[in-house]
C-alpha cells in the first residue's frame, strides 16, 4: 500500500475513498469468488466490529460504509450499540454488508439464553459465539482484563462454561443458529493440569459447539495457531486474523495494546492458512484491538495482504 493510500484511508471516511481503495489487492470484493493459491485455504474474510467500534459509537452507518468501501462484505457483531436486531440488520444491509456471525459473553448467555440466540436469529447470523467465558467471583481489581481473567477462572468454572455451552448450542440448534466460543490467551494456561481450552474441546458435544479460534490470542497464550487448526480443524469453523507485535513468550498473557495488522507482525500466517486449507472454516474476521489510531488503514492493510495469499 503506497504512502498516500495509506495516509488517505488513515484519515477515515471520505467522498473518494472506494475509488481510492480499488487499486491492486484491494480491488476484489469477496474473499469467496478469488482462487485459492499455494495450498492455502478460501474463505470470506470479514471485519469483527469490535475493531471500529469507537466509530461506530459516533455514527454507525459511517463507520459500517467505510468498511464496505475498503471491500468487506461480511461483519461480525461485537455490540449492537443500543439498536434492536431488526433496525441493526437493515442498517448493516443497507451498508452492503451481511452479519453471519454475532458475539454474545458467557455472562449474558446465562442471564438470558433465550433472548440471546433470538436476537442472533434476528440479525440473520448463522453463529453466535460466545465471546469471552464466565468466572467463578469478580475480577481482581486494578489487574488488565486479560491477566485479571487468567486469575479468576477456575477448572470448576471452565466445567461450567463447558457445559453451558453444551445448554446455548442445544437451544440455539432448534432457532438454526450455530454456537461458537472465541478464546483468550487466558484459554491456553493451565488449571489444576489442565489446559482451559482443551477442556472446552473435550467437554462440548462436537456436533453442537464449534470454535472461533483467535490467531493472536493463541500465540499470546504461548501457542502455534497453525498447529492447532491441525489438531482440531474438525471443530474450529470461524478465525480471527490478527497480528501481534512481538513474539509472545509460552506460557505467558498478554494486553490488548500488542495486536496489529495482519502480515505487519510476527504470525506465520502462510503456515495459518495453509492449516486452515485442511480444515472446514467457514469465514475469517480480520479484528485489531481498539485503541487504534488508523483503524481503517489497518483493516485495508490486512485485508490486501491476506488478498495476495489466497490468491487475489
Amino acid at each position: 500500500m503506497d504512502k498516500s493510500r495509506r495516509d488517505f484511508v488513515g484519515a477515515g471516511l471520505g467522498f473518494g475513498l472506494a475509488a481510492l481503495l480499488a487499486g491492486p489487492g484491494l480491488a476484489r470484493s469477496a474473499f469467496a469468488e478469488m482462487p485459492a493459491s499455494g495450498g492455502v485455504a478460501r474463505f470470506p474474510v470479514g471485519v469483527q466490529l469490535w475493531s471500529v467500534d469507537a466509530e461506530m459509537k459516533k455514527d454507525v452507518r459511517a463507520a459500517l460504509a467505510a468498511v464496505r468501501c475498503i471491500g468487506y462484505r461480511q461483519v461480525e457483531t461485537a455490540s449492537l450499540h443500543g439498536l434492536s436486531p431488526d433496525a441493526f440488520r437493515r442498517i448493516v444491509n443497507e451498508a452492503g454488508l451481511v452479519c453471519r456471525s454475532a458475539h454474545v459473553s458467557m455472562a449474558d448467555l446465562t442471564k438470558d439464553m433465550a433472548g440471546a440466540v433470538a436476537q442472533v436469529r434476528d440479525l440473520g447470523a448463522d453463529y453466535l459465539v460466545c465471546s469471552s467465558p464466565q468466572p467463578d467471583g469478580p475480577l481482581p481489581a486494578g489487574v488488565a482484563w486479560i491477566p485479571a481473567m487468567r486469575q479468576a477462572m477456575t477448572l470448576d468454572a471452565w466445567k461450567r462454561n463447558a457445559d453451558q455451552l453444551n445448554k446455548v448450542a442445544a437451544q440455539a440448534k432448534a432457532a438454526g443458529v450455530h454456537i461458537g466460543y472465541h478464546n483468550h490467551p487466558f484459554d491456553f494456561a493451565t488449571y489444576d493440569g489442565v489446559v482451559g481450552w482443551e477442556l472446552l474441546i473435550d467437554r462440548t458435544d462436537p456436533s453442537l459447539v464449534t470454535f472461533e479460534l483467535d490467531c493472536a490470542w493463541a500465540a499470546a497464550g504461548g501457542r502455534d495457531p497453525a498447529a492447532i487448526i491441525r489438531q482440531h480443524g474438525d471443530r474450529i469453523r470461524l478465525l480471527h486474523l490478527k497480528d501481534l507485535t512481538r513474539q509472545p513468550t509460552m506460557g505467558t498473557t498478554h494486553n490488548d495494546d500488542t495486536t496489529c495488522a495482519v502480515g505487519s507482525g510476527v504470525i506465520d500466517w502462510k503456515a495459518v492458512l495453509e492449516a486452515a486449507a485442511t480444515a472446514r472454516i467457514d469465514a475469517g474476521y480480520v479484528e485489531q484491538e481498539p485503541p487504534v489510531s488508523e483503524i481503517y488503514r489497518d483493516l485495508a492493510e490486512s485485508r490486501s495482504y491476506l488478498a495476495e495469499w489466497m490468491g487475489a
